[in-house]
């Protein structure tokens, strides 16, 4: 038993990092050739590509280190090229925090995931009163306060958003560009 949980230890501590699918979903901004910015959530990388979900439509798309598509199941098609694909990583996990501030950044960028599993990014108003702050997401722009209730952040209220009062979060992580990693792919 002993080794066993060493073993785990071991592969918790140094393996589990490793793995995409051990941490929150990067967010992943699009700039496709028409103009047009579309909000996204990670799913996978190799060396060569990058696979995310978009969040407006659910579609999937795999793009190579060059900015191609190389798979899609949205109205973007096989072989079109993308203007550029930024990657905002996983900083730190704020769900603990009763006061939501950006640290070094003029905003804070959160990445939620809600009570069935669909995780969003969107930014924070910095505000000083403890137990709630509200955020603008940005692949709809509606606008939630979230309250905190027996230390469980909750849906307070929403101008035109589709998760109700009381929805509970179940995620609440701050993500950032991060020096040398926030351009995937660049052809601006």
């Amino acid at each position: 038993m002993k080794i066993f949980k060493i073993i785990l230890f071991v592969i918790a501590t140094y393996c589990a990092p490793q793995f995409p699918f051990c941490q929150a979903p990067s967010q992943v901004q699009v700039k496709f050739a028409d103009g047009k910015i579309y909000q996204a959530k990670e799913l996978g990388r190799t060396a060569t590509t990058i696979k995310v979900e978009f969040l407006h439509s659910h579609s999937i798309y795999v793009f190579n280190n060059s900015g191609f598509i190389t798979h899609s199941t949205g109205s973007y098609g096989v072989g079109a090229r993308v203007n550029y694909i930024r990657v905002y990583k996983y900083v730190q996990d704020v769900y603990e925090r009763d006061i939501m501030r950006a640290t070094g950044a003029p905003e804070l960028n959160v990445g939620i995931e809600f009570e069935d599993g669909q995780v969003y990014f969107g930014w924070v108003a910095e505000t000083d009163v403890a137990g709630i702050f509200t955020l603008k997401f940005y692949h709809t722009h509606s606008t939630y306060s979230m309250r905190k209730v027996n230390g469980i952040w909750e849906v307070a209220w929403t101008d035109i958003g589709t998760y109700a009062v009381g929805t509970m979060l179940h995620q609440l992580y701050e993500v950032a560009e991060k020096s040398g990693e926030e351009n995937y792919f660049s052809a601006e």
